[in-house]
């Protein structure tokens, strides 16, 4: 799916127009390579890419059990197909449009940057699940805001139930993926309930201090979750706060997580996965050791 933040020209309502024609073929692109991913069979060991892939879902069919690694080396190998396509389709001009990959700007490498026949930079895109769509705005680079076409090409997020290991999975492994599948989804529900109660108590903690710090958030962070931050804390409780938000859209306590990120998080980035890693540390003990499984995202 094409999730549009930028369309200076309104190319996405001009039927025909060659740059978003361009742009939707990758986009299609990116949801078929999503789902060809899961069909181990199909990769190819010998990229480095696929194979993370491979081996991280292999151990997975294997136990039923699996950390952060399948998630990025997921994302990873299905950029990679989608890389493929476009140096196989794309190395001349097409319409007058070029396509580059990870063209860096500074600190930022856009995924995919296309380049109009007078050298001209005139889109810029993402490749992401669609758990994480948004998190181009905490990138670095002007780019993301002053391209004349942003936008984010999303795919559905990893589902663990399609991993096999060809195109006709047998009763018995499906069965069992289907019912770890159904576990993690409960997790996720206690996770979130976990993830509100906390935030909860740390707003009552913050709100009971003389005067509120990024440094007193972080401290009543860690006392309300009973756990310390073992990473860079800051990002963190940025995508703690955000996924709060998310989740909680229509709660009383919104406005005052919005609040907090509006003033004392509004510059700092995100870190989602260390976010994800500091509550699941802070899940109690008995339910980790029951059910170890969570995603990064809700």
């Amino acid at each position: 799916m094409v999730e549009i933040y930028r369309d200076t020209y309104k190319i996405a309502k001009r039927l025909g127009n060659p740059l978003y024609e361009i742009i939707q073929k990758i986009d299609m692109t990116v949801s078929d390579c999503a789902d060809r991913a899961y069909n181990l069979s199909a990769l190819d060991s010998s990229n480095p890419k696929h194979n993370l892939w491979l081996q991280a879902a292999g151990e997975y069919l294997a136990s039923h059990t699996y950390d952060f690694k399948i998630y990025t080396s997921y994302g990873s190998a299905v950029e990679e197909m989608v890389n493929q396509y476009i140096r196989a389709n794309y190395q001349a001009p097409v319409n007058g449009y070029s396509v580059y990959l990870q063209v860096r700007h500074g600190n930022t490498i856009p995924d995919i940057v296309i380049v109009d026949r007078s050298g001209n930079e005139a889109a810029w895109l993402d490749i992401t699940s669609s758990g994480t769509a948004g998190h181009i705005w905490d990138k670095d680079g002007s780019g993301w805001k002053t391209t004349d076409f942003v936008a984010e090409l999303l795919y559905n997020p990893l589902d663990f139930s399609k991993i096999r290991h060809s195109d006709g999975p047998g009763i018995g492994p499906m069965a069992c993926t289907l019912s770890f599948s159904r576990k993690a989804s409960i997790h996720q529900r206690h996770l979130k309930e976990h993830l509100y109660n906390g935030i909860i108590a740390s707003l009552e903690l913050i709100y009971q201090t003389d005067s509120v710090t990024k440094s007193k958030i972080a401290d009543c962070m860690q006392q309300a979750f009973k756990v310390k931050f073992s990473f860079v804390k800051h990002p963190a409780i940025k995508s703690l706060l955000k996924q709060f938000i998310e989740t909680n859209y229509a709660g009383p306590y919104v406005e005052l997580v919005r609040e907090i990120l509006r003033s004392y998080y509004k510059n700092d980035r995100q870190d989602l996965i260390s976010a994800m890693k500091f509550l699941s540390e802070s899940y109690s003990l008995k339910q980790l050791e029951e059910d170890s499984v969570f995603e990064y995202y809700f």
